[in-house]
């Protein structure tokens, strides 16, 4: 089993490919004002809530182990 320390992944591009299959899969319209959260539980998009399949399948495609939350918000609020 390798420590966390060996993990590597590209966050950025994880974001982009989840970005693009969002719009593919209709569940944004537009990326001029994005929230998501990506949980073992569910996925949060923009304040509307999936489980199940959804969440299965973008869980299986975008949440590695270790991670366990991805998040991403634009435009960052400061």
């Amino acid at each position: 089993m390798g420590k966390v320390d060996d993990f590597k992944i590209n966050i950025g591009k994880l974001e982009d490919r989840m970005i693009k299959e969002l719009l593919q899969r209709h569940l944004i319209s537009s990326t001029d004002v994005l929230y998501f959260k990506l949980t073992a539980d569910e996925l949060d998009v923009n304040g509307a809530i999936y489980a199940g399949d959804v969440a299965r399948y973008f869980q299986a495609m975008f949440l590695p182990k270790p991670i366990k939350t991805l998040l991403y918000r634009y435009p960052v609020k400061r």
